[in-house]
């Protein structure tokens, strides 16, 4: 007979087992977040009276050290993550990342980069040898971005990219690139130094705003802080006023300007990002059109730092391999194509890559449609399309329309009309009447009758009786492809033309055409 007694003490047996087995759990997440989470290595930041002490500090340093943090957790608190334990695991690590991020927080660096920045090999030295950190323009910046961590955030340890990276280490520097958009995700806030601005006025001239890894800086922290050249904080107004205290929002009593409509509202004009997007970004490889804008007009020093600087924003991965120069962008475009399925994939024009003529060379080739137009195509774009890199070239189902190539009468060899031929469709039309061909090899007037061209239909409708056809509206507007291939050849390789602007067939009646697989090759040699 079970009494009421023994009832009872079953019952807080089990909740302390359900509570260690909470609070075990929650040890292994805390395990796994510095184990993989967390930059490398983070710099702790102290003080001796008034003097700033900076010491590196690595992973298992920072585990050994706030391991007995974690276990002091009280039953009270673990009881109010009970719950989610059974709600599922996506609701259960952002509880435990909440609980562990009250004991290990850190603030992340993001500015323009100068000249005197602080390397990792001298900031080591320093320390080594007991050494404060010595006056200069770097190492003011990185003073200014601790205190400002510390005294405005209470972070006890920060990461700077200037000095925080072995870039001596090969792999440190390969594991710093490929994760970075995750460290910046997962810092309690990122303070962002804008050296040139004094206010959100200045924004559209702000080199910050300019730069290639600024652009992933920007999107994946939760939270962020502007300053200023004079590492004040960035507003419209003066601090004093009503207007900018009244503009403030803060989150747990800290301010996070990424709940700031006027600075939200100046940094989306300068970079033409929705403000949804600037609080809320999901990296992913959708949305390949806007995120390659984006990043059209930003710089790198380094010309692999174009793609590299993408590959969070676009949540993929590939080896990071300096000196390889433009065959970086390439080898991200075919990682992007291996998880894309859109059809704004092909919506690019410009020069091609050298390593394929199938694919662009760079984040500008996506500024070539107009903001209108995307507009309009967006109405009727499939929600995906089947495409593949093969050895040979990237393999895609088109709806053909042939179509002809003839010279204007303009001073430039390169600049051609494009007509639909009578015989083939009379009612197509192109609203791109002429374009300019980026790589004139056999445009000339005497080679132009040796090839077959044809403007491939990437948007086209599905054929709900039959999907090998596909089919195309009146008063719709359809991306296309212009594509060349030797005459008589039938074979279904073919190759993309580049062009000075992204060609839209503007469909004046209802037509159904049979659609093909096409091969677009990658080199210009194989047919």
């Amino acid at each position: 007979m079970i009494t009421a007694q023994s009832s009872s003490w079953q019952e807080r047996r089990q909740g302390r087992a359900a509570l260690a087995s909470i609070r075990q759990r929650l040890l292994d997440h805390f395990d796994h977040l510095v184990s993989n989470d967390i930059p490398t290595r983070l710099l702790e930041v102290g003080h001796s009276g008034t003097i700033m002490e900076l010491k590196f500090v690595m992973r298992d340093e920072i585990r050994k050290t706030l391991w007995p943090q974690i276990e002091a957790i009280t039953d009270a608190d673990l009881e109010r993550g009970w719950p989610l334990a059974s709600w599922g695991e996506g609701r259960w690590k952002y509880w435990c990342e909440d609980l562990i991020q009250v004991h290990l927080k850190y603030a992340i660096f993001s500015h323009h980069w100068g000249v005197d920045e602080p390397q990792f090999q001298e900031v080591s030295n320093l320390f080594h040898n007991k050494k404060p950190l010595p006056d200069g323009l770097g190492y003011n910046k990185l003073r200014n971005f601790c205190e400002k961590a510390m005294s405005d955030y209470g972070c006890k340890y920060v990461w700077s990219d200037t000095c925080c990276i072995n870039k001596e280490s090969s792999a440190e520097l390969e594991e710093a690139i490929r994760s970075m958009f995750r460290w910046y995700r997962g810092s309690s806030v990122c303070i962002a130094h804008l050296a040139k601005s004094s206010s959100t006025i200045e924004f559209s001239v702000e080199p910050w705003f300019m730069r290639g890894w600024t652009l992933q800086e920007l999107l994946a922290p939760g939270r962020m802080r502007f300053y200023g050249k004079d590492w004040m904080p960035i507003g419209s107004y003066p601090q004093d006023s009503e207007f900018y205290s009244a503009s403030l929002v803060r989150v747990d009593g800290q301010i996070n300007d990424k709940n700031d409509q006027i600075i939200l509202n100046a940094i989306s004009e300068c970079t033409d990002i929705p403000k949804s997007v600037l609080q809320h970004f999901n990296p992913s490889c959708c949305g390949v059109l806007e995120k390659m804008r984006w990043a059209a007009k930003r710089k790198t020093t380094r010309v692999e730092d174009i793609a590299y600087s993408l590959l969070g924003i676009f949540d993929v991965s590939m080896p990071i391999a300096y000196g390889e120069g433009n065959r970086a962008f390439h080898r991200l475009m075919e990682a992007i194509s291996h998880q894309c399925m859109e059809p704004w994939f092909f919506a690019w024009a410009g020069k091609a890559s050298q390593y394929s003529c199938a694919l662009p060379s760079s984040p500008a080739c996506y500024g070539g449609l107009d903001p209108k137009m995307a507009s309009t195509l967006a109405s009727t774009l499939p929600s995906s399309v089947s495409y593949e890199i093969t050895k040979q070239g990237l393999q895609v189902k088109l709806l053909l329309v042939p179509t002809e190539l003839h010279h204007t009468h303009c001073s430039s060899s390169h600049h051609h009309i494009l007509n639909p031929p009578q015989y083939a469709i009379k009612p197509f039309k192109s609203i791109v009447q002429s374009v300019t061909i980026i790589d004139s090899t056999g445009f000339s007037s005497t080679l132009l009758s040796s090839w077959d061209y044809t403007l491939g239909v990437v948007s086209y409708g599905r054929v709900d009786t039959d999907p090998s056809y596909g089919q195309l509206h009146h008063g719709d507007h359809y991306l296309c492809l212009l594509l060349k291939r030797p005459k008589n050849m039938k074979w279904q390789h073919w190759r993309r033309i580049p062009t000075d602007n992204v060609l839209v067939l503007d469909c004046g009646t209802d037509w159904k055409g049979k659609l093909e697989l096409v091969c677009l090759l990658h080199s210009y040699q194989e047919i």
